[in-house]
């Protein structure tokens, strides 16, 4: 007998549970654009108001997993579990079931998200606030819809134990009225919500772009500058005939372009000619012949065969001058249309960190990646311990508190972002 109470009781909440996995996967509506709705929960709900607690806890489970799936989020379960435990203690108390769901969203519900959602998501106090109105409205609304459905089905469907409206026929005409009023307020509430939901993510989102705009111009500006000085330092190596003073030029630029971390030049075949500051020199000096050749880089090959004006290399390790990660910026020089060699500098990735603070970011909020083409790290904001040439492709994360403001996940929190090349 114990198993086929069991089995029903299973099979009652698989019922229940299958079709708030199908709404959350593919029915979750949107209000105004922004407010997404989950309405999975109604059917758990139902499920604790008509069949009980038992059921309605392993129903849960079930639909959390489906949940889980939509969201990668596994604190819906704890939410939701809580929900359900909250309306069985008030309503056993005395309290109406709508009642108990408020007071739980308010009280426990609400807070614990927004607990959980703060230490996982970095994002503004403003927009947390809005987060919590909507699973206020969202809970209610579900709940609110149970109610309704759940006091006209008949009675010997309803075997949970809850009591919903007074059993005169006035009392239950008083009780529907009240839902139906209560429905269409919660769903104004949520359009207006939405509305600043909107003009907040609005803000936030242009907030970021504006920010990754102004580094995108800052960075671009930074290397084309140091580009511009490489291809000028070439054209004057086309007017010098002396070793010493193609020499003396590289020293000038040096000190000009404090960015560059070495300066060299190279013969024809590349072999290197000179290196600048000191120490890369005295390094020079040391060098073998096959480690004074740079003919199998990039930025000696490409100027050399393809004729380019300039070239910007992806980050890379140095060789020879230091196990460094550098970005090459080379042109080509030439004597009487012949090409007699490559002018190179190397920056100093360390730089960037000075552009950052061209942009004014909230360093205890706000971080910065720059990549490559290859998407291999150039620089990253300390806190993100993203390492120099290590690759970052951000993966897109779902947003089930936005419809508008991407995410993505690193060191195990999500973060709100914008992207510019």
């Amino acid at each position: 007998m114990k198993q086929v109470t069991l089995f029903k009781t299973l099979m009652t909440a698989l019922a229940f549970a299958l079709p708030a996995v199908l709404v959350n996967l593919y029915f979750s509506p949107t209000l105004y654009g922004q407010i997404t709705l989950y309405f999975g929960p109604f059917f758990i709900i139902l499920c604790l108001l008509v069949r009980g607690l038992a059921p309605a806890v392993i129903a849960s489970v079930l639909a959390t997993i489906g949940i889980y799936y939509v969201t990668d989020n596994a604190f819906f379960f704890v939410t939701l579990s809580l929900e359900l435990l909250a309306i069985y203690w008030l309503n056993r108390r005395g309290l109406v079931i709508l009642f108990s769901d408020f007071i739980y969203w308010l009280l426990v519900g609400g807070p614990l998200s927004l607990l959980y959602v703060s230490s996982v998501l970095v994002i503004e106090t403003d927009f947390l606030i809005l987060i919590y109105v909507k699973l206020i409205l969202n809970g209610l609304l579900y709940t609110a819809l149970a109610v309704t459905v759940q006091s006209f089905l008949p009675k010997n469907w309803n075997i949970g134990g809850f009591s919903y409206t007074a059993p005169h026929l006035s009392g239950r005409i008083f009780y529907l009225s009240f839902i139906s009023i209560t429905i269409p307020s919660l769903i104004i509430t949520l359009i207006f919500t939405a509305q600043t939901t909107q003009q907040v993510e609005q803000r936030i989102a242009s907030e970021l772009h504006t920010k990754a705009d102004r580094l995108t111009l800052v960075t671009q500006d930074f290397i084309s500058s140091y580009e511009r000085s490489i291809v000028q330092l070439a054209r004057n190596f086309e007017y010098e005939e002396s070793s010493a003073q193609r020499n003396q030029l590289i020293e000038t630029a040096y000190k000009q372009y404090t960015g560059f971390s070495t300066m060299l030049y190279t013969n024809a075949d590349g072999r290197i000619d000179y290196a600048h500051p000191d120490t890369a020199f005295a390094a020079m000096e040391e060098f073998s012949e096959l480690q004074r050749t740079v003919a199998d880089r990039d930025y000696f090959q490409l100027p050399k065969t393809s004729g380019v004006e300039s070239f910007v290399s992806p980050v890379f390790m140095g060789r020879g001058f230091g196990d460094n990660p550098i970005i090459a910026l080379s042109a080509p020089w030439y004597k009487d249309g012949e090409f007699q060699g490559v002018v190179e500098g190397s920056l100093d990735l360390l730089k960037f960190s000075e552009l950052t603070q061209r942009i004014e970011l909230d360093d205890s909020q706000q971080y910065v990646v720059v990549t490559d083409a290859e998407n291999d790290v150039i620089y990253a904001s300390s806190a993100l311990k993203l390492g120099v040439l290590s690759d970052f492709s951000p993966p897109a994360v779902p947003n089930v508190y936005s419809n508008s403001l991407p995410l993505t996940r690193m060191m195990q929190r999500d973060f709100l972002y914008a992207q510019q090349t």
